[in-house]
């Protein structure tokens, strides 16, 4: 046996084999030698290949056998089940500039140890390949899967059907346990475009019933357990996380996976899913199953995330724009243009009790304070004063520089339009009284402290309001008169 032959055989690496889907890491036995423009940029008698089901042969180079001085670092990351976080490489020869030519997995997972320290190329994006001297034809990938997914067909056939995240989530978890994926929990966590929402989390656990949907502030990104959370370097960009939950293991690297630990959790995978905006979100997965999660299980529900994060973006998109047409059109005005009053001249009349506040003297204040403090003033006031509005059955249909315009609105289409009327009034009454209190409070304690309380004034009237679009053709305003 040759010298070079016994080192291979050293270094010989094992197969990883789960039913159908195979991974095989072995040394190649060649020279491989990769060139870009002028320059060499690998070229090595150690390369590892793998070999994996519906793939093309991927070349690992030790990093002492790649120009490294020709590479630069790209804060692009994504997530392999099997083989960990890659981080990428830009190459730059000259005044060439090849962006995302090279990745490495720098703490590969246990069962792809054998590539810690070793470089892969993209083969298309390579100038030539040479093997033991002869001149290589390498092509890009065929990234079709060869093997079966059963997770496919729930996708394609049934998951659009779906009425709503929580449906989805709830679909979709049962489909990995129907398929045979030891599923113990589940979670979504999926970025809000929210004034008092940064995200929003759909949980899913073995035995419940429903899907816990959880609604967190923007402040939670400050707290201690957001910044120890998983999810955090996902949100960051890292290609995904993987954690065996075994008593050798410990202790855990994040807070969070102590608890699925003593809910019986063996296994614990974190990894993103993209909006088409290039958002990124977050989907983690626990196992209870002695030997965690299979290659194969990962592999599967690793091809359907782009289908997931699609149907959820479908989702999202909606609430998306609800969200921001309640937040500056108000709830019923946003709810019109969502249901297609959207051209110039659309409108309705509105039976209403109407309200209108305003803020006294603000202009004076104005000229005494900075800027910033006078919104800070200016935002306590519509903490009280819509914030009345919004709790006793209102809607804030427009702030006008110091004021508020809102409406109690009366359901006409109702047989009791006296007694919806009365409950309108009863609401703008009582969230006039409402109002006027948290302004007392707020200016009591602002006076303990020497500062300047608010003025305001509230009127109250009741009739019939015509909602409609007004303005250019293409820029309107919904408009009450």
């Amino acid at each position: 046996m040759s010298t070079l032959q016994a080192v291979l055989h050293a270094t010989r690496v094992t197969t990883s084999k789960d039913g159908s889907y195979q991974i095989v890491f072995e040394p190649c036995g060649q020279r491989i030698r990769v060139e870009m423009e002028d320059k060499t940029i690998a070229d090595s008698k150690r390369a590892i290949v793998l070999r994996e089901t519906g793939m093309q042969p991927v070349f690992y180079f030790p990093r002492e056998d790649v120009r490294m001085d020709l590479l630069t670092p790209s804060d692009h990351r994504t997530c392999c089940p099997f083989r960990g976080t890659a981080s990428y490489w830009h190459a730059k020869i000259g005044q060439r500039l090849e962006p995302i030519v090279a990745y490495s997995y720098e703490a590969p997972h246990a069962s792809a140890a054998h590539v810690k320290g070793y470089v892969a190329f993209f083969p298309d994006r390579m100038d030539r390949w040479y093997q033991d001297e002869v001149l290589t034809a390498m092509e890009a990938a065929d990234l079709t899967p060869t093997h079966t997914n059963p997770l496919t067909t729930w996708m394609i056939k049934t998951a659009w059907a779906s009425a709503s995240i929580s449906d989805l989530v709830a679909g979709f978890a049962a489909e990995l346990v129907r398929t045979g994926i030891p599923l113990l929990r589940l979670s979504l966590h999926i970025r809000s475009l929210h004034p008092l929402l940064g995200a929003t989390g759909f949980i899913w656990h073995r035995g419940d019933d429903q899907v816990l949907q959880n609604l967190v502030g923007h402040e939670v990104f400050k707290s201690d357990r957001f910044l120890k959370s998983p999810v955090m370097p996902i949100y960051e960009g890292a290609g995904g996380i993987r954690h065996r939950l075994s008593e050798e293991d410990r202790p855990f690297d994040f807070p969070v996976l102590e608890e699925i630990h003593r809910e019986g959790g063996t296994d614990y995978v974190a990894m993103p899913f993209l909006f088409s905006d290039g958002q990124i979100n977050a989907v983690t997965l626990s196992s209870d199953r002695a030997e965690g999660f299979s290659t194969q299980d990962l592999v599967h529900i690793n091809e359907v995330m782009p289908l997931l994060g699609r149907l959820v973006e479908v989702f999202a998109s909606r609430l998306k724009a609800e969200t921001l047409l309640e937040t500056y059109l108000g709830r019923q005005a946003g709810r019109e243009v969502l249901n297609g009053l959207i051209k110039r001249g659309d409108g309705r009349e509105i039976h209403a009790v109407i309200w209108f506040c305003d803020f006294r003297d603000s202009t004076t204040l104005a000229e005494g304070v900075s800027r910033a403090e006078f919104l800070r003033i200016l935002n306590e006031y519509f903490d009280c004063m819509a914030g009345a509005v919004i709790s006793h059955g209102g809607e804030v249909l427009r702030f006008i520089g110091d004021a508020a315009l809102a409406i109690f609105a009366i359901d006409q289409a109702t047989v009791g339009v006296h007694q919806d009327g009365e409950k309108a009034c009863a609401g703008a009454l009582a969230a006039a009284v409402d109002a006027a209190e948290k302004m007392r409070l707020r200016n009591v304690e602002v006076a303990a402290s020497g500062g300047r309380g608010m003025d305001y004034g509230i009127g109250l009237h009741i009739g019939d309001v015509t909602y409609g679009n007004i303005g250019t053709g293409n820029r309107q305003r919904g408009r009450p008169d």
